[in-house]
């Protein structure tokens, strides 16, 4: 996998094409779902920066219909979720490239529904934890009373940075944000520069692992947020 990755990155398409094939077959030899559906997803991915449409919507199709078969075993929820997201955006990008091309039967609204519906899943509750408490915007205050005391709260820190971006990608590359969207930018940094402090000073292993997985959902979001 990794091997096409990088194949991949330096722009040859074919040979990363034959390691993820290589890859997958493998994986369905040994009956290994997780890895049947990354490696369908990363040729879906390769397909559609090629401009091969046909076999990226296969592909992707092919990992969705694994990842909604509920008798599919995988090592966890989480995991899972990763998937899931991971697909939906290349989903996303599949209908972006199409309509980039001025494909027909595609429209931008189609695009944004996949990149929100994968945006949505990472704020199910599988991904609540003391030091990131994601919920529905009106429920911030029942967030904040369900972290651990002296934790640090960060629930609307994905909300002002998903706000910001937002912002910035309507008013345009050359438009200067106000003094006060600064403000709540450094404000949100400084906050998040904090967090992983306390994990330290604390010493728990469950926290360190709480933290990994919440640098993984903000990364996700973060990239989500940017193709929207």
């Amino acid at each position: 996998m990794q091997i096409g990755v990088i194949y991949e990155i330096i722009g040859d398409g074919i040979e990363a094409e034959t390691y993820l094939r290589w890859g997958k077959a493998i994986s369905c030899s040994l009956q290994l779902p997780l890895f049947i559906v990354a490696f369908s997803s990363l040729l879906g991915k390769l397909y559609v920066t090629r401009r091969l449409w046909d076999l990226a919507e296969k592909e992707l199709r092919c990992a969705e219909q694994i990842l909604n078969d509920n008798c599919t075993p995988f090592c966890c929820s989480k995991c899972k979720l990763i998937l899931e997201v991971t697909l939906h955006g290349y989903l996303g990008d599949l209908c972006q490239s199409k309509l980039n091309a001025c494909e027909d039967g595609v429209s931008e609204e189609t695009a944004k529904n996949w990149y929100s519906s994968a945006l949505n899943k990472l704020t199910l509750s599988e991904w609540k934890n003391p030091l990131s408490c994601p919920e529905d915007d009106g429920d911030a205050t029942t967030a904040a009373a369900k972290c651990d005391a002296g934790k640090t709260c960060t629930c609307s820190i994905m909300n002002e940075a998903g706000e910001d971006v937002m912002k910035s990608t309507k008013a345009g590359p050359g438009t200067k944000t106000g003094p006060k969207q600064n403000r709540k930018s450094k404000n949100a940094a400084k906050r998040w520069t904090y967090l992983p402090s306390e994990v330290v000073k604390s010493g728990l292993l469950n926290d360190f692992i709480i933290l990994k997985w919440e640098f993984v959902r903000r990364k996700l979001s973060m990239k989500l947020l940017t193709r929207v």
